[in-house]
């Protein structure tokens, strides 16, 4: 699944590239931009919410943070991350934007339940590929997917298979607000 999307996205990528121009909003310098994402597994749900500015057009730096609650039989688990991004707009041909970025962020986990009780603080760092599709003058929706690993995470996380060792491949998807 994790290699499909890596060999639609870039087809999809060029060819939205090719469309003609659809009026949208230009990702100019001076712009910001709020997004809201909402996931959900068979175990766990996620919610976040992102801040951008454009500092050049095209280059728009952004942080934000996400809350993710997994549900398990004996325990709950809750993770905080806030991720610092920094993403490039390729080229904006009509309502289509593909862009790239790079990102790093912090991650505060914690475990409550009758096995566990403990907490862990770890960081996050990666990059990926992605395109924001304009819905309307200033409204979009984003997708993204990530290549990523964890830095200076508890080695009873990665036993336990709490995480995944090695590069991770995650997704995204969310609304986007360019004003």
């Amino acid at each position: 699944m994790r290699a499909l999307a890596f060999l639609l996205l870039p087809a999809f990528l060029g060819t939205m590239a090719v469309l003609p121009d659809a009026g949208a909003v230009s990702l100019s310098r001076g712009r910001f931009s709020f997004g809201l994402g909402l996931g959900f597994t068979g175990h766990s749900v996620s919610v976040g919410g992102s801040f951008g500015y454009l500092v050049a057009d095209r280059l728009q730096p952004s942080i934000s943070q996400t809350y993710t609650w997994q549900g398990a039989d004996l325990y709950d688990a809750h993770e905080l991350t806030t991720i610092l991004e920094l993403r490039y707009y390729i080229v904006q041909t009509g309502i289509f934007a593909p862009f790239v970025y790079a990102d790093g962020g912090h991650v505060f986990l914690a475990y409550r339940g009758q096995v566990l009780d403990e907490d862990h603080n770890f960081f996050t760092a990666g990059g990926g590929v992605g395109i924001l599709l304009m819905l309307a003058d200033h409204v979009g929706l984003q997708l993204a997917v990530r290549l990523g690993t964890w830095l200076g995470a508890d080695d009873a996380l990665f036993d336990r298979g709490v995480l995944e060792e090695g590069l991770v491949v995650s997704g995204r998807f969310g609304l986007a607000v360019v004003l």
